[in-house]
């Protein structure tokens, strides 16, 4: 069973707030339905919440030990059984078909507003980890299947991200208005309504570390790509993707780095080829190649007469400085402010070092963004009704998998 009990019951006792969780429920189900269907949506969300926490985390003695351990606090009739005849895909489907069951009787209740919000499809975060691409076994799970012993491993990501433009939650809802056909499970297959919205054109290196491949990669992308699908410049979006995307004040929307900010970043990867260069024809030739990435910025930021110097003055390395020799660097120069672009650098080492074990790609669209691990050129970016953000897909034959 699993090892870490304490911290199941510290997260049921950070969730289970009694009085004012079920207030909650009240709120978001308007007081339509019965104080046992509350009841039983809050053993529901309980459970979906505890996962969140916990599953990628916590190891077991026994693959279905997932599901009989830390989904049957869920309340749902979740029976054990550690017979050799009772496969551990059994085991995960069977609780798959008593969610599907579950979201059905919620269904009716859902007011409009909230709709997108309450996700059915919560399982699809701990699914697509490719079995033949790892030492844990693939269990026998479809592909749309939560395959925790795999997300337990850090690097083994299964979760699904959404790409740059797509700034607001949920997304694209508006496309399933007036359908009313939901998700069902049969056998060993999925069945949902899908809006395909992209396809993946270039995918990039592993996010974990700043390394040669990642800066050739990025700046390879930003120089075939100044403009954004969206209207802006790509490095926005390039630094949204890699340091992570973040929220106002309020939480309301996502705030965009300034074109400043951006152009500070995709200065830094400059300043990093420059130091991967092997000589002076090396430095001359990514001068050349970069030189339309170099305009654009400078064009947009009013300093096009700087475009002669820029390549003398841009340094040929940043690295870890103590607080010292950070003071001592001149405050601005005409056209980089070192000690804000060493700031950049921290920050941009930091959200490597967490990412996860994404990867960061292009879509055919031209939205950039990261992706899970094992996303390939080809695969398809949907978007599935009941599930809060893109989706990558590959195509197989006539069906799909993640």
């Amino acid at each position: 069973m699993f090892e870490s009990i304490s911290a199941i019951e510290q997260a049921r006792d950070i969730i289970n707030d009694g009085e004012a969780h079920t207030s909650k429920v009240r709120d978001i189900l308007k007081n339509t339905v019965s104080d046992e269907a509350i009841v039983f949506y809050n053993q529901v969300e309980t459970h979906a919440l505890l996962l969140w926490m916990m599953a990628g985390v916590l190891e077991s003695t026994d693959p279905r030990d997932s599901i009989y351990a830390l989904m049957g606090i869920s309340g749902l009739a979740i029976e054990p059984d550690y017979t050799p005849e009772k496969s551990v895909a059994e085991v995960y489907l069977g609780f798959l078909g008593l969610w599907e069951h579950c979201c059905s009787r919620l269904h009716p209740h859902y007011p409009d507003k909230v709709k997108s919000a309450i996700l059915d499809f919560w399982f699809l975060m701990f699914a697509g980890v490719e079995s033949h691409r790892r030492a844990i076994p693939s269990l026998g799970l479809p592909s749309w299947a939560p395959n925790f012993p795999a997300t337990s491993f850090r690097t083994e990501s299964g979760w699904s991200y959404s790409i740059s433009a797509m700034n607001q939650f949920p997304v694209g809802e508006e496309l399933f208005n007036g359908i009313d056909q939901e998700w069902h499970i049969e056998r060993h297959s999925l069945y949902c309504l899908t809006v395909k919205i992209d396809t993946v054109r270039s995918c990039g290196p592993v996010i974990d570390m700043l390394n040669e491949e990642l800066v050739s990669w990025i700046l390879e992308c930003l120089t075939q790509q100044t403009d954004y699908p969206t209207g802006y410049h790509s490095a926005i979006a390039m630094q949204r993707a890699l340091v992570d995307q973040y929220l106002d004040k309020d939480m309301d929307h996502i705030v965009l780095p300034t074109l400043m900010e951006a152009y500070e970043f995709a200065c830094l990867f400059m300043i990093w080829d420059r130091h991967f260069g092997k000589g002076s024809t090396d430095r001359e030739a990514a001068a050349e190649k970069l030189a339309p990435l170099v305009w654009s910025f400078l064009l947009e930021l009013g300093r096009e007469d700087d475009y002669a110097t820029f390549w003398e003055r841009l340094p040929g390395w940043v690295g870890r400085i103590s607080a010292e020799e950070l003071d001592a660097l001149p405050a601005t120069t005409s056209l980089l402010d070192m000690k804000r672009i060493i700031a950049a650098c921290d920050r941009l080492e930091l959200a490597l070092s967490t990412s996860g074990g994404d990867i960061i790609a292009q879509t055919e669209s031209g939205y950039i963004g990261r992706f899970p691990l094992y996303t390939r050129e080809g695969d398809l970016v949907c978007l599935f009704k009941g599930y809060d953000g893109p989706v990558v897909v590959r195509e197989l034959e006539e069906h799909c998998v993640l």
